[in-house]
């Protein structure tokens, strides 16, 4: 695991803070799938290449581990899969050093491409509103 790499050089972002301390990022795997605010944040720490870890509060529900590998295998690879549900939480609890999680490209679904192609980048961004 390294500092955050280039694309913490030069921001100061909390996520790029805690990278340069030496910090492991872990995300929740049910606040990743969510439509709201944590999951906005979830996606852009994998699209930089931050996470380390993602775990789940399992308690016998449907809070599994499985649903947020099966999406990772949907837009990245196995080997994203593998470091960030498996490897990395292995190595963390061998007190072995992690691996560098490649950039995760999440794509945006067909309603979000359109909403922007009508009403432009910044204003679908922000729900419509200037």
């Amino acid at each position: 695991m390294t500092g955050g790499g280039p694309e913490c050089a030069a921001r100061t972002d909390v996520s790029c803070q805690w990278r340069r301390v030496g910090a492991v990022i872990q995300l929740d795997g049910a606040g990743l799938l969510g439509g709201h605010r944590m999951a906005e944040l979830a996606r852009a720490i994998l699209e930089r290449g931050l996470a380390d870890v993602i775990a789940s509060d399992n308690h016998g529900d449907a809070r599994s581990l499985m649903v947020v590998r099966d999406w990772l295998l949907e837009w990245g690879t196995q080997e994203q899969a593998d470091l960030l549900t498996r490897d990395n939480a292995k190595r963390l609890l061998a007190n072995e050093p992690l691996r560098d999680v490649p950039p995760l490209i999440v794509k945006k679904g067909m309603l979000a491409q359109l909403k922007e192609l009508v009403l432009g980048r910044g204003r679908a961004a922000n729900g419509g509103r200037s």
